[in-house]
Order: structure tokens, then sequence, then C-alpha cells
């Protein structure tokens, strides 16, 4: 099993974002189209605080390559593609930090 776990940097302690909240977990599916890749099908729309919405996309193959993907109607934000787990951070358009975590879990 495979999962994008989404959190958001939530209260500011000085110069220092202090606590993180979840926004959601998703599990990756087996695609139709390539059985040998789990993914997000289809995107993902995340809603931001501000009432904008940007949609994620995500994967990993078999040979382990994983990617993320997030975009908006004007174009991408975020291409990342790299081997196996991964944790990336990201200022949205509503200006709040969003946490990005891949993990493989016990299927």
């Amino acid at each position: 099993m495979y999962k994008l776990e989404i959190t958001v940097e939530g209260t500011w302690r000085g110069d220092i974002l202090d606590t993180v909240k979840p926004v959601c977990t998703l599990s990756l599916a087996k695609s139709p189209i390539s059985p040998s890749v789990f993914n997000l099908d289809p995107y993902f729309q995340l809603k931001l605080s501000n009432g904008d919405c940007v949609e994620i996309g995500c994967s990993w193959t078999k040979s382990n390559d994983t990617g993320l993907r997030i975009s908006r109607e004007n174009g991408t934000l975020l291409n990342l593609e790299t081997k196996g787990e991964y944790r990336t951070e990201m200022v949205l358009g509503d200006g709040l930090q969003y946490q990005f975590k891949l993990t493989k879990g016990n299927a």
C-alpha cells in the first residue's frame, strides 16, 4: 500500500511554524491502464483555505520511481520525480506551507 499524507503548518511561534495539522491521507491505487503503476486516479482536488483549488497527482512504479505533481489552471506549480519515499514542502496560493509525504506501507 502506498499513501500520500498532506499536512499544513498552522501556528507561528516567533519566526518558527510550530503546529502541523493533517489535511488528508490518500491511498494510491493500481492504474487500470498500466498495472505496474500505482497512482491517484483521477487527480486529487485540494481546496485551499482561500477557496482556490490545486490538483495533486502522485505515482509510484514497480521500479521504485515516484512522482508528485501539483498544478492549477494556469500551469504546473511543482513536478517532483525521484526514487522511493519522499517528503517535500511548498507554500501554496493561500500563503500556507503544506507538506507532502509519500510512504510505502504494509500491504
